[in-house]
């Protein structure tokens, strides 16, 4: 896939509009602002159209998925948290505060679940209805007959304790098993092609698996899948932000929506961040001189308000803090990255 600067796109629609553009009708009035945002309103239109047409194969992607995220040492989690767990490749519930505590411990058959706080994910439970004379203990699931729910013990109750008291209870909560269309760090996903059950890519014939989808994202109907394939369209990219202004002070983007890189071509500190329209490695990575990659960015950290911008690239490569836009290479063309060498 090749790809050409938005100028050019914008030229050709002012062009057919009777603008001015460069050279190429002299004389012609200029468009105005106005003009410009309604230019690039049908722009992306246009690529929304083109974009979602078919599962074009450079935009088509299949890589795993998970239905929560994976548990991190530093998060502090909330009782009913949900987490997947790599080293056991499971999903487990908070059932109390908890930060550091992982949720599975290493014993001499493998793994057992921490039932001090977390405990087994299913997507239905079943259990006895709750006893005020029966002795429970850590890890012992009851049901609640006047709240209808159902809860675990992390602790051992005493004797006629009720499972509402969070002190030695917490409530278990079926599993969904919904893939979320957005994730953090991972690439936002557009239309779904296939759900499969095991890496397309590694064995041929991989089954594929029914699904359903819905606002919230891919539901997976199969009760024994933890971490499904995905093949999709990416989301069709956007053009935004207004023209730069010398003026104006922007706002930098947030960490939740920057990219952050270290140790980037040999820099000791680098901070590289891409909107999360494209995924960041696509455009770290090299790649075959006829085949570029597009993708929009802003600066994160005391950026210089510039615009959002494509990004036409074939190499990796630094660029100090000279010009907003410059040429680096022959046929290759990039932003301003805002890089932090220290």
């Amino acid at each position: 896939m090749k790809a050409i600067p938005y100028s050019e796109i914008l030229k050709a629609v002012w062009f057919a509009m009777g603008y001015a553009t460069d050279q190429d009708n002299p004389g012609q009035p200029n468009p105005d602002t106005d003009e410009w945002h309604a230019s690039r309103i049908a722009i992306n239109r246009a690529l929304r159209l083109a974009w979602n047409e078919t599962f074009w194969p450079d935009l088509t992607i299949t890589e795993q998925r998970r239905f929560k995220p994976n548990w991190d040492q530093a998060t502090a989690y909330a009782a009913g948290d949900v987490v997947f767990y790599p080293p056991t490749a499971l999903y487990y519930q908070a059932l109390r505060a908890t930060t550091g505590n992982a949720p599975a411990i290493v014993v001499s058959s493998g793994f057992t679940t921490n039932t001090s706080y977390w405990a087994d994910t299913a997507r239905s439970f079943s259990a006895d209805v709750w006893s005020s004379t029966k002795q429970y203990a850590n890890g012992d699931v009851v049901y609640d007959a006047d709240t209808f729910t159902y809860h675990q013990a992390f602790a051992v109750p005493p004797i006629g304790n009720d499972p509402s008291d969070t002190t030695y209870w917490g409530r278990v909560t079926p599993l969904d098993p919904v893939i979320p269309y957005t994730t953090a760090g991972l690439n936002p996903i557009g239309r779904v092609a296939v759900v499969y059950q095991d890496n397309p890519k590694a064995y041929r014939g991989a089954r594929e698996i029914p699904f359903d989808e819905s606002q919230n994202g891919i539901q997976i109907r199969s009760g024994t899948i933890t971490e499904p394939w995905v093949k999709y369209l990416r989301r069709p990219l956007e053009f935004r932000g207004d023209v730069w202004d010398a003026t104006v002070t922007y706002t930098p983007v947030s960490e939740e929506d920057a990219v952050i890189v270290t140790d980037l071509v040999g820099a000791t500190t680098a901070n590289v961040n891409t909107y999360l329209e494209f995924d960041t490695l696509a455009l770290l990575l090299a790649y075959p001189s006829n085949l570029y990659r597009t993708a929009m960015t802003h600066n994160y950290v005391s950026g210089d308000g510039v615009e959002a911008l494509w990004i036409r690239t074939d190499q990796v490569g630094l660029v100090d803090n000279g010009d907003s836009v410059r040429q680096t290479a022959d046929g290759r063309w990039i932003r301003r990255w805002e890089v932090d060498v220290s």
